[in-house]
């Protein structure tokens, strides 16, 4: 029996054996924004009983008087000593509350949202998204990636056609639907250059302000959902989320990558408590193939174990780079070449602290992005990721008929 089919168990037994038509259901999300927490909640249309988990801490009990609308649950220790309070609002899809100690000095908001029974083959709620629009910023063309997986924050990138370059994305939004979201461009060296601002009208209509700049309204061209999945192991909480392409081959490979990962717990028998993530950065997307990397985050690791990918939309798995390389030696000295260069530019302005990752790091990480090859590092909870992109002029000599895989780009 899974945790989740386990907790929903115990739930169920807190009603007692004669009991008939409970009604539970499982939520999962944030506390303060800072710890995950997951909750099975049940009621009988006359009380509500209960079980919270957060990382690090012993189960909590909830019980209180049944209303559909309103949560007003006592907090029950494994002592069945009354610990606090919570207080909120639940929905279908939603429940928002805040949790008060007994002595009311502590207090603590809650954001949790409903996960369905099968929630390692279904789609994610609607707050999860990946979408990709085109559009004209002043004269030049853009293309952006903006990725949601979190609450509140929006990764992505944003390329320019003309000037050949992208930019890395971060930022957050306020409200559910991110209808403005002030963004944090990043450098392929980790420089900030400036902040961009994108906005979603009442009709439907999108566009970004950049540099005093305002776009034209971007259009559309992809809107995704994400795939999340979620397992009970032992305490811990073991999660994955992905975006759905609606391709069966490149949702076939992406679901296998995630039970590969998954069934590495069941032969584990050393297991650590906390939190453990897998989840996808996309650096391309396009109709005949995406690029990325996908990152393993362990709970007691100072680096996320990750591997870059290069897809077609039309095969079964990835391509490796020098499969289009006709001379491998030229260009693996110039992957050398360009690895060490930037390592040591990188290494005259990064911050002593980060010298001794940057210097370990290999860039062995290969990905592509509109403007060329990426290199990247491993990814670091304290340093982040550091990259470079070669140029696909520089790129183009190596490679076994170029303007076949520019089709693949377009």
């Amino acid at each position: 029996m899974s945790g989740a089919q386990s907790l929903s168990h115990a739930v169920m037994e807190m009603f007692g054996p004669d009991e008939r038509g409970i009604w539970i259901r499982q939520y999962e999300g944030k506390m303060d924004e800072l710890s995950y927490a997951y909750m099975v909640l049940g009621h009988n249309e006359k009380e509500y009983q209960g079980i919270i988990q957060q990382k690090g801490l012993p189960d909590w009990h909830l019980e209180g008087t049944y209303d559909p609308d309103t949560l007003n649950l006592l907090v029950i220790d494994a002592l069945d000593d009354v610990i606090g309070f919570i207080r909120g609002t639940i929905g279908d899809s939603l429940v928002s509350a805040t949790y008060l100690n007994q002595k009311k000095d502590l207090q603590r908001d809650l954001k949790l949202y409903r996960v369905l029974k099968h929630q390692s083959t279904e789609l994610c709620g609607e707050n999860k998204w990946l979408r990709t629009f085109e559009g004209q910023l002043k004269d030049e063309k853009i293309k952006v990636i903006l990725q949601k997986e979190e609450e509140s924050q929006v990764a992505g990138m944003i390329y320019f056609t003309d000037q050949n370059i992208s930019y890395d994305l971060l930022g957050s939004c306020e409200d559910g639907d991110c209808r403005e979201i002030v963004f944090e461009l990043t450098t392929d060296s980790g420089d900030r250059p400036m902040e961009m601002r994108y906005e979603l009208d009442e009709n439907g209509n999108s566009w970004i302000e950049y540099k005093n700049q305002i776009s034209t309204p971007l259009r559309k061209l992809q809107d995704m959902r994400m795939v999340c999945g979620s397992r009970f192991f032992r305490g811990s909480r073991i999660s994955y989320v992905f975006p759905y392409f609606e391709n069966r081959r490149v949702d076939d490979w992406l679901k296998a990558q995630a039970n590969d990962w998954l069934s590495l717990f069941k032969e584990n028998e050393k297991f650590d408590d906390g939190e453990y993530r897998f989840w996808v950065d996309l650096d391309f997307v396009g109709s005949r193939l995406i690029s990325g990397t996908i990152n393993f985050i362990h709970p007691n690791d100072e680096t996320v174990s990750r591997y870059s990918f290069i897809l077609p939309t039309t095969e079964d798995e990835p391509i490796e780079i020098t499969d289009w390389i006709s001379d491998d030696k030229a260009f693996l000295e110039q992957l050398d070449k360009t690895r060490t260069t930037y390592k040591k530019t990188l290494l005259t302005h990064e911050p002593h602290s980060a010298q001794d990752w940057i210097e370990a790091q290999t860039f062995k990480h290969i990905s592509f992005r509109p403007e060329g090859l990426c290199l990247k590092t491993g990814y670091s909870p304290i340093y982040g990721e550091r990259m470079v992109i070669i140029p696909w002029e520089e790129v183009e000599p190596h490679i076994k008929r170029f303007v076949n895989l520019k089709k693949y780009l377009r």
